[in-house]
């Protein structure tokens, strides 16, 4: 930013063209530094929300790969195709925490999903980049998740009231809550899965 401005300030005049691109060098860097300053915010917001969970001690992320049948699974969900094949969870004994990202209206949302064993512990924004909606945020609304499970439909077991206004975000959240629901749901069934074939763990 500072470089263009020390080459607007150089020159005394400018064609229409020149000033034209100008405007647009300086709006990319705007855009860039507001893209900037929110990702730093998610991930600022993450860590809190992972501390909290983990008193503080958080453990490694770990990574879930997901196969066929589960993104086919949550394409039903999210309906439309997912872009990703795995997904960073932390985990401790039967606590475990997935940080998940799902488009409101135009923009992502971010919210993090405390899970205690097949069931939503607690939910929370992270990051809110739409323009509308952002009533999600508050606890009012979040609170609604606490206690939810999922149904052998892949459905969240009771509903949850949507926000006039905010449709679309509403519908984004609790997506986002079935597929945490969902890949917790799988990472239990792996590990009795595994127990089974090696024996209880002494």
């Amino acid at each position: 930013m500072a470089l263009i401005w020390a080459w607007v300030i150089s020159f005394n005049c400018f064609s229409l063209r020149a000033w034209r691109l100008i405007i647009i060098l300086l709006a990319l860097c705007s855009m860039s530094a507001l893209v900037s300053a929110a990702s730093e915010k998610g991930q600022s917001a993450s860590k809190q929300f992972l501390n909290s969970v983990f008193n503080d001690v958080v453990p490694s992320a770990r990574v879930l790969l997901l196969s066929d049948k589960d993104r086919q699974a949550l394409a039903g969900i999210f309906k439309h195709p997912l872009a990703f094949k795995r997904v960073r969870y932390w985990q401790r004994g039967d606590q475990t925490v997935w940080v998940l990202n799902e488009v409101g209206k135009h923009k992502r949302i971010t919210a993090g999903f405390w899970l205690s064993g097949r069931v939503i512990k607690q939910a929370k924004v992270l990051a809110f980049r739409e323009s509308r909606g952002w009533e999600i945020k508050y606890p009012y609304f979040l609170k609604q998740y606490k206690g939810l499970s999922l149904t052998a439909d892949n459905a969240l077991n009771q509903g949850v009231d949507g926000i006039s206004g905010a449709t679309l975000s509403v519908r984004a959240m609790s997506k986002m809550a079935r597929m945490a629901l969902y890949l917790n749901q799988k990472n239990l069934q792996a590990a009795l899965e595994l127990e089974k074939a090696e024996g209880p763990l002494k």
